[in-house]
């Protein structure tokens, strides 16, 4: 027989991918104990089909700093961030469950809303590639999801203000 002893060190239901890394760890066991080799674009479709969205799945994958989207297969980059970059962790006592902070969001969004938001993300994402945390900053202001997660978390602005004044 088999016995399988797992810890996980990944708070459950606090928005930090510990469904993702399951189930990352499930698919590569799995193989392994088939004597197969997943590989991580393999790896990362499977996962996405089973969570339903490629960004923590490839995090547990690659580690690291990554973007993903969805695509057949799905995609995924890793990159390196400054190294005097730390990253600092609000872990909530109360459990936000995925499907729940999913379900705040709107089926459709402004125009505006998400020409800015794609701005803020390609300006936040091209500085920590290019080696400036200080680009961090543009990664703050958010009108997709956090307006809209607040409902369900009414923290949530208190927090992203917090860290925006932390520089």
């Amino acid at each position: 027989g088999w016995r399988i002893q797992m810890r996980n060190r990944i708070p459950l239901a606090r928005g930090l991918g510990s469904s993702a890394a399951a189930t990352v760890g499930g698919l590569l066991a799995g193989a392994a104990l088939a004597g197969e080799s997943l590989g991580v674009e393999r790896a990362l479709a499977l996962a996405t089909e089973l969570e339903g969205h490629p960004d923590n799945a490839a995090a547990a994958l690659l580690g690291g700093f990554t973007v993903a989207a969805h695509g057949d297969p799905p995609t995924a980059i890793r990159f390196d961030i400054p190294r005097d970059l730390r990253t600092v962790l609000f872990i909530p006592d109360v459990r936000l469950a995925t499907r729940d902070m999913r379900a705040a969001l709107p089926e459709l969004v402004p125009l505006a809303d998400a020409v800015a938001n794609l701005q803020r993300v390609a300006l936040g994402v091209a500085a920590l590639a290019g080696g400036s945390a200080d680009g961090l900053r543009h990664l703050t202001v958010d009108r997709l999801h956090e307006p809209y997660r607040a409902a369900v978390f009414p923290q949530l602005p208190a927090l992203v203000a917090a860290a925006r004044d932390a520089g």
